[in-house]
């Protein structure tokens, strides 16, 4: 396989993602409900629209590249 190729086949690799990941949600949907991140909320979404909050969720951290974050028990 040419470089040429190779670079082609990664580049499409986001696309590829984000369907995935859309096909994913709908068939999760299908069978229940999937919980996502709005906002600064945990909603729980179901396949006819209904979107519940579930809780609210901690305010994003802002970290530089290259720094190490430790969890804390």
């Amino acid at each position: 396989m040419s470089e040429a190729e190779m670079t082609k086949l990664e580049d499409a690799f986001p696309a590829l993602a984000v369907e995935a990941s859309r096909a994913a949600f709908a068939e999760a949907l299908t069978v229940g409900s999937v919980l996502v991140v709005e906002g600064e909320a945990l909603v729980e979404v179901f396949a006819d629209g209904r979107r519940v909050v579930v809780q609210p969720m901690p305010p994003r951290r802002k970290v530089r590249p290259g720094t190490v974050v430790r969890a804390t028990s």
